[in-house]
């Protein structure tokens, strides 16, 4: 997975020191560092409903990835934008 740095600008992720850090905060936080993006080309990638919560809260789309702890029936009920079972999939999102 960690190959797809190569692929998007940045990457972020709630910081290690912060426990029961809501996931809004931490995707405020990235569109913060991230001001000059134009907001079509801002997309959170999670694994949980927490994810694509915390990216609606602030105005952006999610894809939901299915190699991670949620599974596709949560994340179709949180409401995610897409619903991805791999990286080769993911990466096609951004054609």
């Amino acid at each position: 997975h960690w190959k797809l740095t190569a692929y998007f600008d940045a990457v972020f992720g709630g910081p290690m020191e912060e426990t029961g850090c809501k996931k809004s905060l931490v995707v405020a936080r990235a569109l913060e560092r991230c001001a000059d993006v134009p907001r079509e080309r801002i997309l959170m990638v999670g694994d949980r409903e927490h994810d694509v919560f915390g990216a609606h809260e602030n105005g952006v789309p999610c894809a939901g990835v299915l190699w991670g702890y949620g599974s596709r029936a949560e994340l179709a009920a949180a409401g995610a934008e897409y619903i991805v079972e791999d990286c080769a999939e993911l990466l096609s999102l951004t054609e």
